[in-house]
């Protein structure tokens, strides 16, 4: 009983002292309930922005993802895949195998904008030929496979529902403007981006969501399921089984029998440092405990003891926590 008390004792002082905190924060140890997972990238302009929007398809993304990876988003309102090319580079400098799981690359909203005379000045500016915005889409995943993220998803531009659009317009410029204006996106337009995502998902050897085709199966997507037209509305999930399917990944991080297990094993680590007070029981200890998910922090804490014990230097002990 005054074994096991003591053990106790040592344990939650081990856990919350200052000294394990500060190394904590040095970087020199980590906190074992911390789980470092990998990441989903995100990679678009406003629909991708707004994607952590209440009921955004990146929230959904994250929520479904939230015990395997981290949802990244990098979204830039009002960018075509010519403006794309001005931060690709940065977007995916710090990406590797380790840490990306998988990106989505969604443009072309911007690109298919209607072009002069058929759209409006501010459309003309966004548009991008149908053959120039295909080369971009083909030199971001290029940048993107040289960073090492080989599960890419190619998503489609949703479709244009252009009653949305006029009534967008009149609300930003009114009646009288608006009514003798083009509009500045057509469905029409915007499907034949659409076909290029494919064709370039297809010569990459890459997953792709038609969005375009998947939303318009929806008798009412035009009202129900785009507020302005072409961003979303709360009732929209796209691209989450799309992710699932390209991510194909398991759940990380301890389930509640893991964790018990791990708070079982560091008591009885303590205790038995305690009644035979020699670190060859540690490390044996450390050996037993070594199961899959299950990090413990034995070689660590046996220095620990051993300073508390004898004086000895924290930094001659013969082992130590490698993160």
């Amino acid at each position: 009983s005054l074994s096991l008390s003591l053990s106790l004792s040592l344990f939650f002082f081990l856990n919350f002292s200052p000294y394990i905190r500060a190394r904590a924060r040095e970087g020199r140890i980590g906190m074992s309930w911390i789980v470092r997972k990998p990441r989903i990238l995100l990679f678009g302009d406003s629909l991708t922005a707004r994607g952590f929007e209440p009921g955004g398809w990146a929230a959904s993304l994250a929520n479904t993802y939230s015990r395997k990876a981290d949802v990244v988003v990098r979204g830039f309102g009002g960018y075509n895949t010519t403006l794309a090319q001005y931060v690709v580079e940065e977007v995916f400098s710090g990406c590797t195998p380790d840490n990306t799981l998988a990106a989505v690359i969604w443009f072309g909203a911007n690109d298919a904008a209607c072009p002069m005379p058929l759209g409006t000045p501010h459309s003309s500016r966004q548009h991008t030929p149908v053959a120039e915005y295909s080369a971009n889409l083909q030199r971001i995943v290029s940048v993107a496979r040289a960073r090492g993220v080989s599960r890419i998803l190619l998503v489609t531009p949703p479709p244009v529902h252009e009653p949305g659009r006029k009534a967008h317009q009149r609300t930003r410029m009114g009646d009288a403007v608006a009514e003798g204006m083009n509009l500045d996106r057509t469905n029409e337009h915007t499907r034949q981006y659409a076909e290029a995502v494919r064709r370039v998902a297809e010569d990459e050897g890459l997953a792709v969501a038609d969005v375009w085709t998947e939303l318009q199966a929806d008798a009412r997507w035009g009202e129900c399921l785009l507020s302005d037209g072409l961003h979303f509305t709360e009732d929209v999930r796209v691209c989450v089984d799309d992710v699932d399917a390209v991510a194909c990944v398991e759940a990380c991080g301890p389930c509640c029998m893991q964790v018990c297990l791990w708070v079982m094993l560091r008591v009885c680590l303590f205790v038995w440092v305690l009644l035979c007070g020699c670190v060859d029981a540690v490390n044996a200890s450390v050996m037993l405990c070594q199961q899959p998910r299950v990090r413990v922090r034995a070689c660590m804490h046996a220095c620990l003891w051993r300073r508390a014990a004898s004086s000895a230097c924290l930094d001659q002990a013969p082992c130590g926590y490698m993160p």
